[in-house]
């Protein structure tokens, strides 16, 4: 299986970075091709709603020039897309909602609302925060639902772990949940 995962922190030893380095760990261990894509190490502009993509029907097409319809194309040659992101004001961080509102160019005009160019893809999402599930990580859950039905993917699987301070204070817990996670998508992935 090959999958791309895609670090929607800032921070590169943080919390997010050690849990998904975990997760990716057991993935490569189970024979599977993992790219990281370490989203503050590439140009990204924001989506200005130009729908100029609309007009290739096979290609991201944004007019944006920046690192994003490389990035988009990997997504389009994966079999998994593993987002994993800090819980900022209770959803994505600011980074990696810069490429997720980007994937707005992979939903193209056709019958029945459309054709997505990873439709059939799945994708998972990998959540730290520093409070609990509910009332706190819990709101990210509907916007990622509706990324998927945008895009026409599957959802793969969702890991939230909760109750992170510092990266050298993750539990063993915290760690078994993360390989517990690699073995669920590993699973539930063609391929895998």
């Amino acid at each position: 299986m090959k999958v791309v995962s895609v670090l929607g922190s800032a921070r590169m030893a943080g919390n997010t970075a050690t849990v998904l380095g975990w997760v990716e760990e057991r993935l490569r261990g189970s024979g599977h091709q993992v790219e990281r894509i370490n989203v503050i190490d590439y140009e990204m502009s924001g989506c200005t709603n130009c729908n100029t993509c609309k007009l290739e029907p096979s290609e991201p097409g944004c007019i944006l020039e920046d690192d994003v319809d490389m990035l988009l194309k990997k997504f389009m040659a994966a079999d998994l897309v593993l987002f994993a992101t800090p819980l900022y004001c209770w959803g994505f961080s600011s980074q990696l909602k810069i490429l997720i509102d980007r994937c707005y160019s992979l939903k193209k005009p056709g019958p029945d609302g459309g054709i997505s160019l990873v439709k059939g893809k799945h994708i998972a999402l990998l959540v730290t925060c520093a409070g609990p599930y509910e009332g706190n990580a819990e709101l990210i859950d509907l916007p990622f639902q509706r990324i998927a039905w945008f895009m026409q993917a599957q959802i793969a699987g969702t890991l939230y772990v909760t109750n992170c301070s510092r990266p050298e204070e993750l539990s063993a817990a915290q760690h078994q949940q993360a390989e517990d996670f690699a073995r669920q998508l590993s699973a539930s992935t063609p391929g895998g």
